[in-house]
């Protein structure tokens, strides 16, 4: 268990020290793409909305199977601790990418 808690320690420490950073990268990153010239962020766009289609889709896929993976997993643990250990192990790295998302909508009402 102590393995784990060093993970979730550095990763909570990691997020947290660095949001303010990450906040600021992503608000430059949406000014720097504002400020490109229309006719060509209007094709680029649609470019980007196409692969963002494709990959979401591939998305989708890959979370089925990691979810079968998962519940294969489960089903080989050796108890109920070890069951969740895994679920947490799961959880949490996408749980951080979920907050950092949230906190950058929090945000939007700073960019122009």
């Amino acid at each position: 268990m102590t393995p784990f808690v060093v993970v979730l320690a550095t990763q909570l420490w990691a997020v947290f020290a660095s949001l303010a950073a990450i906040v600021q990268f992503y608000k430059e990153l949406a000014a720097l793409r504002a400020a490109k010239e229309p006719a060509v962020l209007g094709a680029r766009r649609e470019y980007i909305e196409s692969y963002r289609h494709m990959r979401e889709h591939g998305n989708a896929l890959l979370i089925i199977v990691m979810e079968t993976i998962l519940a294969l997993a489960l089903l080989q643990a050796p108890d109920v601790v070890a069951m969740l250990e895994m679920v947490l192990l799961w959880v949490l790295p996408a749980s951080f990418a979920w907050f950092i998302g949230t906190t950058l909508e929090a945000h939007l009402k700073d960019i122009p």
